[in-house]
């Protein structure tokens, strides 16, 4: 039951990011209503979320009990899913106009270069065995690709107070990405005292 746990919060903070990403995905292909700046890029939206998809399902059973393939089997998808989504990030945000400013531009680079590198060290970490940068390279990789749900929490709390989208954006975003790799080090933290 402690294993549970933490894979249903994942799940339950994912929803609305699930919800979103299949909604976007429906319209862009079957014009089911939506933001238009996507229905004019169907190509680079779907390369980006629908890996997105398979990262987004797959990560939080990466926490459930190591028992023979499995684990490693979600484990290459999860990766192959965040690697191919992650590298479509920034044509997609180049393509589309919006809140870009230079300075979201800038954190959305940073961002999709840290995730990309914790996805790469940590696949190479299970290769080589070494288990415990493996599960701490795999834990940043999964609280950096689900900032994006954990900042809209923080974007909507600023609208909600009357900060329009396009000033909520990049402060939301950062705190998006701080708030879940601030979790990650507390389960590090208490992982190492045990």
């Amino acid at each position: 039951m402690r294993r549970i746990l933490p894979v249903l919060s994942l799940y339950l903070l994912c929803l609305p990011l699930l919800w979103n990403t299949l909604a976007r995905l429906l319209h862009v292909w079957f014009g089911s209503g939506g933001d238009l700046r996507y229905l004019h890029h169907p190509w680079l939206t779907t390369l980006h979320l629908l890996p997105a998809l398979l990262f987004v399902l797959l990560g939080p059973l990466q926490f459930l009990p190591r028992k023979g393939r499995a684990h490693r089997w979600r484990g290459r998808l999860f990766v192959l899913g965040g690697f191919v989504s992650g590298l479509w990030v920034m044509p997609l945000v180049r393509a589309l106009p919006g809140l870009g400013s230079p300075l979201a531009h800038l954190g959305t680079a940073a961002l999709v270069v840290a995730f990309l590198a914790s996805l790469a060290i940590g696949a190479l970490a299970a290769r080589r065995r070494a288990l415990g940068l493996h599960r701490a390279a795999m834990m940043v990789a999964l609280a950096l690709g689900l900032s994006v749900a954990t900042a809209r929490g923080f974007i909507w709390a600023g609208m909600a107070m009357g900060v329009p989208l396009a000033q909520a954006f990049v402060p939301g975003a950062f705190l998006g990405g701080i708030a879940n790799l601030g979790v990650v080090a507390v389960l590090l933290w208490r992982s190492r005292r045990r």
